[in-house]
C-alpha cells in the first residue's frame, strides 16, 4: 500500500518522504508525534524532508507551528518540484534554518544539516527504505 508521507526519526533527524500528494492526518499526526518526541534529548533537531511536490495542508501546516514552540530546528527540503523549492525560499526569507535542494544536491542538504559522517549513511538507508512506501510501483 502507497502512503503519501512516511516519517522516520533516528536519532536527532527526521526524515519525511513524500510523495506528490499531501498527507492524511494520521500521517501527519505521526511525523509531529516523531518532531516532538526526546526533544529535550537534542539541542536541535535535523528534518530532511524529501518530497515528490507533496506538502502539508494549511491547516497542518497550523499544527506544525504549535507543535514547533520553543524547538531548534534546521532543515532541509529535497526536491525538483519548483513550486516546493520556491514555497522553501520564501520560508527561508524568515528563517536561515530552512533551505531547499534538488535531487543531485543531496550532499549539499546534509551538510546543511551538519549531520555527521555517522548519521548520512543511516540517513541514506531510511530513505532508500522509505522510497518503497511512498512511490508506487511501475
Amino acid at each position: 500500500m502507497t502512503r503519501n508521507l512516511v516519517t522516520r526519526r533516528i536519532e536527532s533527524i527526521l526524515i519525511l518522504r513524500q510523495n506528490k500528494e499531501d498527507p492524511s492526518d494520521p500521517e501527519w499526526d505521526e511525523c509531529l508525534r516523531l518532531l516532538v518526541a526526546d526533544r529535550d534529548k537534542y539541542p536541535m533537531v535535523k528534518v530532511l524532508v524529501i518530497t515528490d511536490g507533496g506538502g502539508p495542508t494549511p491547516a497542518q501546516r497550523k499544527r506544525l507551528d504549535v507543535a514547533l514552540r520553543g524547538l531548534s530546528v534546521r532543515v532541509a527540503v529535497v526536491s525538483e518540484s519548483t513550486k516546493v523549492r520556491f514555497v522553501v525560499s520564501t520560508v527561508a526569507l524568515l528563517s536561515l534554518k530552512i533551505r531547499s535542494f534538488r535531487a543531485h544536491e543531496l550532499h549539499h542538504a546534509y551538510l546543511h544539516l551538519q549531520l555527521t559522517k555517522r548519521e548520512q549513511p543511516l540517513a541514506q538507508a531510511a530513505v532508500m527504505e522509505m522510497n518503497k512506501e511512498v512511490i508506487a510501483p511501475t
